[in-house]
């Protein structure tokens, strides 16, 4: 995949987190397996089950352990009072360029 495109890739992903963030709904599972490519070379954000409307976030909010390495950093703090999404966006775009999960 040459840099056009996962430049393409990463400004998609950013504009679909944007655009929930806008629709007020968090994902809480922004991940690779959860982003998906249509055959028009389009990003797809996927797997919403975690997802929630920011009222509802005075709910408790358990995390599965597994993604607890993608959540934002303020769903692991007991204030879940937070108006947005801090996706560690940073990790998103290294395991796009290297194209694998970073273990």
């Amino acid at each position: 995949m040459n840099w056009e495109t996962k430049i393409r890739f990463a400004l998609d992903i950013c504009c679909g987190i944007s655009y929930l963030n806008d629709c007020q709904i968090l994902h809480h599972d922004i991940q690779s397996a959860n982003i998906l490519v249509n055959i028009n070379e389009k990003i797809k954000i996927t797997n919403f089950g975690s997802s929630k409307k920011f009222y509802d976030l005075t709910r408790n909010i358990s995390p599965n352990i597994e993604n607890v390495r993608y959540m934002a950093p303020e769903k692991l703090l007991t204030d879940n009072n937070t108006k947005k999404e801090k996706v560690p966006y940073d990790l998103k775009l290294l395991e796009h360029y290297y194209g694998k999960s970073l273990n």
